[in-house]
């Protein structure tokens, strides 16, 4: 989302501007509502989660000799595993795309802050339900709704807040700028009238 639009709307008008943008740029055939959308987008959000806290459970064993693709498919059995139905991960896609972003990536700090300074022994059913708190924008994987096969990471947009911030850091430094040089005026100008005033007295 823009910084404009980003925060300050309705529900209603975030699904609106997801659903107008998956019918403008999908490069495949659907007809899909904003309900089917977001019913869609709540289904890839839960299991990707469970599936995250899967991984993280996986890599804090720290197993050796275990390459990158062994965690995952170790991942996927937990996943199965503690599915109620006893279902397979199948967003693993989904998970490429939105692993590497930076909302993404800042909300999987945060929980590990909260996990590390936590005082009290988390079962593994509280780290699960943690990694339900996740709240991540659908354009993440407007890309590979619309068939787009680049998954590279792009940065995050500012925010009002942080633009207004820069703006005020622009503002300030350019006021701070035009008093430094103020002030080499004035000394200098000082310096000429005591020249001045002694070659007078000369």
């Amino acid at each position: 989302m823009d910084p404009i639009h980003g925060v300050d709307q309705s529900q209603g008008t975030y699904w609106r501007r997801i659903h107008e943008y998956f019918h403008g740029n999908k490069k495949f055939e659907s007809n899909r509502s904003e309900g089917s959308l977001m019913n869609r987008w709540s289904r890839i959000q839960y299991d990707v989660n469970t599936f995250c806290g899967c991984l993280t459970r996986i890599q804090d064993k720290n197993h050796s000799g275990w390459s990158v693709d062994d965690k995952i498919a170790n991942a996927c059995t937990l996943f199965k595993t503690e599915d109620k139905k006893n279902r397979k991960f199948a967003y693993l896609h989904c998970w490429r795309i939105l692993k590497d972003k930076p909302k993404w990536m800042e909300r999987r700090k945060e929980i590990g802050s909260v996990n590390k300074t936590s005082n009290k022994k988390q079962r593994p059913c509280q780290i699960h339900l943690l990694d339900q708190l996740y709240l991540l924008p659908l354009m993440a994987l407007m890309p590979l709704l619309s068939g787009a096969a680049d998954t590279e990471a792009s940065g995050r947009p500012d925010g009002k807040k942080e633009k207004k911030m820069l703006r005020q850091r622009s503002t300030i430094e350019a006021v701070d700028y035009l008093m430094a040089k103020k002030k080499e005026a004035d000394s200098e100008r000082d310096l000429k009238k005591v020249e001045m005033c002694n070659k007078a007295f000369e």
